[in-house]
């Protein structure tokens, strides 16, 4: 975007022309978008929103471009802004660069999106002038006022940096291999020297690439562009075939199977758009669970309580079909009771497992590797002990209970009705045992999750959804080791052991990372959760002592 001589061209390009060099690369994006507008004032908001969404810090840096080296300072940083939103007023008619960069510091990774908004009342020489887009394909013009001239030009990918000479010519036409932001580069040569010029390009997997304008990408658009409508909707064309959608659910206990009943649809793969043809995504609650491209599904493990729940038709790349404005869609509302069923007592075969407790103090630790370690504190006295099954993990009959550290008195470490007090060692009555269930010895799990609104699942049951905070709160577990599982669309799940402790709250915090498509897989963070498999044979054993052991 601006003239410069040949001899500088190359030591500058990747830091002063826009968007170059602008994204680093990693596993999350960043996008900077206009949440509204307003030209005549040059007054805009705009969103910057990663993938995952998250609370981290924003900077915003915002670079006005008339066409000079010398002309071209940081007109405003904005540094460590709260909220993923900035509204600002541009001081000048420029070609305006709007970057917002995010610091993840705990996994030390720098993410930066960046925009482009075009109030210049004057046109550069040479320029670059984009005369039609379709998909990741582009014409372009580089025009020259003044003096005969030549032209070559060049493409850099402002996510990698990577750059490449794509021909010559005044007008040229050019693919990109995927969405994101270019930089098209014309070089004028005349007899005089070589002028250059940079032009940033945001392509979409659909759509007409983003040529800068006064008005920017509106909020919400990732890599799917409709100009002139709703991003995520696709209304149904004079010949399309008109699909219904008719949903029906049965209750079983907590589990419901769906049927999806439909005409003039086809069920098929997400994948290209063709109408008539796509799949289906589940809402509960509001929260979008499932997508699923089969016209059966079975819900498991909700929890009691009413719930609605909403399947929406959808194009194989992910829009809404609508008919007259209106999404294709059915809802059924429902109660999920399971009261009836149960007792107040828990079965326990795991040492793990076992609920501790502590009269005349309180649990500070309670860990397992392998055996279990307690340790009590209270009124200035501490004991700790530990438990070990046996004859073995490998095959548990019993366990044993030993005083490993005492000062003062007063302190009873208990697991069910095995108790360390003054006494040095006690064995326990043979698994399983059976201790209180609901009600007594129980704790809480304070969950925090990115991305926000993310199911949450307590041994394989759906216990909720966490608000738009990334937090939900577990009330009356019972107090033992528990498998947490985060899940959202888009995102591999992440499942986690957490301890409960009577009577305290155990902390979990959540981050997904992305799934690169609309399934999941699982994360794992314990070695004893880990699948194993054997080629050539079959696993006859696999057991976990402190140590994984796979026979």
């Amino acid at each position: 975007m601006r003239s410069i001589n040949f001899l500088i061209l190359l030591l500058v390009m990747l830091a002063i022309v826009p968007g170059i060099n602008a994204h680093v690369t990693g596993p999350a994006n960043v996008y900077v978008r206009v949440v509204s507008a307003d030209p005549a004032t040059r007054t805009y908001t705009f969103s910057c929103k990663m993938d995952p969404e998250n609370s981290l810090l924003r900077d915003w840096f915002i670079r006005s471009d008339d066409g000079d080296i010398a002309d071209d300072p940081n007109e405003a940083e904005i540094l460590d802004q709260t909220g993923n939103t900035l509204t600002y007023t541009f001081t000048t008619n420029s070609f305006y660069h709007i970057g917002c960069q995010i610091y993840n510091d705990q996994i030390a990774e720098l993410y930066r999106g960046d925009l482009h908004i075009d109030l210049r009342n004057s046109a550069w020489n040479p320029e670059v002038i984009p005369i039609v887009g379709n998909g990741l394909t582009g014409t372009y013009q580089c025009a020259f006022a003044g003096l005969p001239y030549t032209v070559g030009w060049e493409v850099v990918d402002a996510t990698t940096g990577i750059r490449n000479d794509i021909g010559t010519g005044q007008t040229i036409t050019h693919t990109v291999a995927g969405h994101g932001l270019y930089d098209y580069v014309c070089h004028a040569s005349t007899d005089t020297g070589l002028k250059s010029t940079g032009f940033p390009v945001e392509y979409f997997d659909q759509g007409d690439p983003y040529f800068p304008d006064d008005q920017g990408i509106p909020d919400g658009v990732t890599n799917i562009w409709i100009r002139d409508g709703n991003s995520n909707e696709y209304e149904l064309q004079p010949g399309d075939p008109i699909p219904t959608l008719d949903l029906q659910a049965t209750v079983d206990n907590s589990d419901v199977s769906l049927v999806l009943l439909t005409t003039n649809f086809i069920f098929t793969s997400p994948g290209i758009h063709v109408p008539g043809e796509g799949h289906t995504h589940i809402y509960l609650d509001g929260i979008d669970i499932v997508h699923t491209p089969q016209n059966t599904y079975t819900l498991t493990s909700l929890p009691d309580g009413q719930h609605t729940l909403t399947a929406y038709l959808m194009t194989g790349d992910h829009r809404f079909y609508t008919l007259n404005g209106n999404r294709i869609s059915d809802t059924v509302d429902m109660n999920i009771d399971t009261s009836s069923g149960g007792g107040n007592q828990t079965i326990y075969i795991n040492l793990q497992d076992i609920p501790s407790t502590c009269d005349g103090g309180s649990i500070v630790s309670d860990t397992f590797d392998g055996g279990r370690h307690v340790t009590c504190e209270g009124n200035g006295s501490t004991l700790t002990i530990t438990a070990w099954d046996k004859p073995g993990s490998y095959d548990p009959q019993y366990f044993e209970m030993y005083q490993t550290q005492k000062t003062g008195s007063g302190l009873k470490i208990c697991l069910l009705a095995t108790c360390i007090s003054d006494n040095g060692f006690q064995n326990s009555e043979n698994y399983p045992l059976e201790g209180p269930g609901d009600g007594s010895g129980t704790g809480s799990i304070s969950v925090t999750t990115i991305p926000t609104e993310s199911l949450v699942f307590l041994d394989d049951i759906l216990v909720g959804i966490s608000d738009v905070n990334g937090m939900y709160m577990i009330s009356d577990v019972a107090a033992k080791t528990h498998a947490v599982k985060i899940t959202k669309i888009g995102f591999i799940d992440l499942t986690q052991n957490v301890v409960v402790t009577t009577g305290q709250q155990s902390n979990m915090q959540a981050t997904l990372v992305p799934s690169g498509g609309s399934g999941g897989g699982t994360q794992y963070v314990s070695i004893q959760d880990i699948p194993s498999t054997c080629d050539g044979g079959s696993i006859v054993s696999d057991t976990f002592d402190g140590g994984r052991h796979v026979t």
